[in-house]
């Protein structure tokens, strides 16, 4: 999939993108607290842009 990642600083990730399906749109997001452990993941399962499943870690 395309990725872009999102650090806060210099190299704390605080948030990826995916676009699993290579439609130009992000479907996949995953974001991190300021420690850089995973907090929530969002996932647009129909690829409207928008999420509809989240999951809290």
């Amino acid at each position: 999939p395309d990725q872009w990642q999102y650090f806060q600083g210099a190299n704390i990730i605080a948030k990826v993108e995916n676009d699993t399906n290579f439609d130009g749109k992000v479907d996949y997001w995953e974001y991190f607290d300021p420690s850089g452990k995973l907090q929530k993941k969002e996932v647009d399962r129909n690829f409207d842009g928008k999420p509809d499943m989240v999951q809290d870690q």
